[in-house]
């Protein structure tokens, strides 16, 4: 197969979504390669990577590949605006909010459609939500979807899917009627989840079969995809003509390919063939000087947590003595070394601008400081309630990417920095880890992880007592907390902070049951002639819509 194609090349490797193809080489000189900045015929086309295949186009699903891509070919009553999490008006042209936060009527624009040139009506909103509750449509569940009046019992199956609290009264209005108000319902109505689908079109193609294909998948967002299938390591996203801003996306068509390797990425970069490629840590150094060399903060980071059901690792004591006894700044700087931050705080920089645009984080401010001393005491402290002399633990690590070399780093820190106590690393596969961690087996475990919406909540949630909740953390007030921040104060950001700032203390400061280390930076090699181009903190992904490409 021919590497190159005419048009400008654009590649992107993104460790956690995207990436894609190489195609022709062109015409300037950037300071360092050659890289490919001409049109065809005054068309534009971009060339991205892909670490990884493609697995569906279903605006259901959580895999971070399929979010990314779904986001660029379906809209939703609101949109993505390219800078940071902020969203505006989509699909929809108005939306109106009741006094209580409970009814949400949206008005639809006159001139949106379909690729294919049917309107998108408001009976497409019902059938798409309505698919995203219905237990035989075998749509993975959220627990975001029981926010709609009826959903949970529909889940249960205790209520027919007509009783789902979502209506059309007519082609142009949407009514959703919700158990509780919500502070993000806009973002909500942003993503895939709860976006429209053609019934008839569904239908058409079997439910076995929708997003299974280009074929089988109608988009109503900016792109629309070419050239796709399951498991295929090619595709292209094309402006879609009858999305009804078509005249404001710049790029004509991205295309996509499957590129696992950095190393092959940042090649194609220095020989001119892409224009975009994202680095790895270990890559970083090497380009940080480098002119096309960028940085973009994500709302991934970094913890150990103490597995709460052992006592050693239960113990408040000791939680406080490991959160004391691990330079955040030794780590950021000489073992990761690509710009992470250090942290102390659960909830991430850049995550929850809700209230007055002030950041959660830099209002919640951090928690402790490195300090070998009363990382002692604490332990002095633990070993004596537990009638104990020293404690050897396992801690339980990804074997991908820099995560043994972070496992590594606190290993030394907590035994060297702290009297008898020794940690013994176990490495696992990515997916055996995540099966491990919901047995007891283990005392620590370091891990990455990242929330999907904007909103501290959806980190502080984590640790429900009922909740994902991987080191068993239970804590009766801490729940009581973030049901009041939940269900009680949807409609009053303030106070709601107020009470998600209290829940985060209460487990990272008193009960001291993990600790964050650091918040990771993205960084990538791009063309400086490319403009727009930003990776929304939120999980990473890649909107495209803004993109312009200077010529």
């Amino acid at each position: 197969m021919a590497l190159f194609k005419k048009g400008l090349v654009v590649a992107l490797s993104s460790a956690l979504l995207l990436g894609a193809c190489g195609t022709e080489t062109g015409g300037t000189d950037n300071g360092s390669a050659e890289q490919t900045t001409e049109s065809t015929e005054d068309k534009k086309v971009v060339t991205f990577e892909s670490k990884t295949e493609l697995s569906t186009l279903d605006g259901s699903t959580y895999d971070l590949p399929t979010t990314n891509m779904y986001l660029n070919i379906t809209e939703n009553m609101y949109r993505k605006t390219g800078n940071g999490n902020e969203v505006e008006l989509g699909l929809a042209a108005k939306h109106e909010e009741s006094e209580d936060g409970l009814t949400h009527t949206f008005t639809l624009r006159d001139d949106i459609y379909w690729e294919n040139g049917d309107p998108i009506v408001a009976a497409d909103f019902v059938f798409g939500i309505q698919r995203s509750i219905d237990p035989e449509s075998a749509v993975y569940p959220s627990t975001s979807d029981e926010i709609i009046v009826n959903a949970d019992k529909i889940r249960a199956g205790e209520m027919e899917l007509s009783e789902l609290g979502v209506e059309a009264p007519d082609d142009k209005t949407l009514v959703m009627h919700l158990a509780y108000p919500s502070a993000i319902f806009d973002y909500d109505m942003s993503g895939g989840r709860w976006a429209p689908i053609q019934e008839k079109f569904y239908n058409e193609v079997g439910a076995e079969n929708y997003g299974t294909s280009a074929d089988n998948f109608m988009a109503s967002g900016p792109y629309k995809i070419q050239n796709w299938q399951t498991s295929a390591s090619e595709w292209s996203l094309v402006k879609n003509e009858n999305y009804y801003d078509h005249e404001s996306v710049d790029i004509d068509q991205i295309d996509f390919k499957v590129v696992p390797e950095t190393s092959t990425a940042v090649q194609l970069y220095e020989s001119g063939q892409l224009d975009f490629a994202t680095l790895t840590p270990d890559f970083v150094p090497e380009f940080k000087s480098h002119e096309g060399f960028a940085q973009d903060l994500t709302t991934f980071s970094g913890n150990v947590e103490a597995n709460q059901k052992v006592d050693i690792t239960a113990n408040d004591h000791f939680g406080r003595a490991m959160f004391y006894a691990i330079d955040r700044e030794e780590l950021t700087e000489n073992i990761l070394a690509d710009g992470s931050l250090p942290v102390t705080g659960y909830v991430p920089y850049e995550l929850d601008k809700n209230v007055d645009d002030v950041d959660f984080r830099e209002e919640a401010g951090q928690y402790y400081n490195f300090d070998a001393d009363k990382a002692q005491e604490e332990l002095d402290a633990a070993f004596k309630e537990l009638d104990i002399e020293s404690a050897e633990l396992t801690m339980v690590v990804s074997e991908d990417g820099q995560d043994p070399q972070v496992a590594e780093f606190i290993q030394s820190q907590l035994e060297n920095n702290l009297e008898n106590i020794s940690v013994n690393i176990e490495q696992l596969p990515l997916m055996s880890l995540y099966e491990r961690l919901g047995k007891d087996d283990w005392e620590l475990a370091y891990y990455t992880l990242t929330p999907f919406l904007p909103d501290a909540f959806a980190v502080l949630e984590w640790s429900y007592t009922d909740g994902i909740n991987l080191s068993k953390y239970s804590n009766e007030k801490y729940d009581e907390l973030l049901d009041q921040a939940k269900y009680d104060f949807g409609t009053d950001p303030r106070k709601r902070r107020d009470i998600m700032m209290e829940a985060e203390e209460l487990k990272v400061y008193e009960d001291a049951s993990n600790s964050t280390l650091h918040q990771n930076q993205r960084s990538y090699l791009v063309n400086p002639e490319i403009e727009n181009f930003e990776t929304l903190p939120v999980s990473g992904y890649l909107y495209f819509r803004n993109v312009k490409l200077n010529q």
